[in-house]
């Protein structure tokens, strides 16, 4: 167990832009994969909330999917609010 704050973040070209949208339409998030904080993270979220996500597993780094997100591979990811602030500054 340990203590963090995580976010989850969509692309601004993202079909899905709020918590609402995810009740009723689906978007794909990036992950490492089983056993990772933000894929267990993930998947409790949308089993928990009832939420609309299809999980996509097997990405190294939260780097790599930052550039899938971009690419617009997938979505969104959930991941460290340290790890965006380091990552993206700005």
């Amino acid at each position: 167990m340990y203590r963090a704050n995580n976010v989850a973040y969509v692309w601004h070209k993202s079909p899905v832009q709020s918590l609402e949208d995810l009740k009723t339409k689906e978007a794909i998030i990036g992950t490492s994969g089983p056993g990772s904080g933000w894929y267990d993270l993930s998947i409790l979220s949308r089993e928990v909330l009832g939420l609309k996500y299809k999980v996509v597993r097997g990405y190294k780094s939260s780097s790599e999917i930052n550039i899938a997100i971009e690419r617009g591979e997938i979505h969104a990811q959930i991941v460290g609010w340290d790890s965006i602030k380091a990552q993206r500054p700005d």
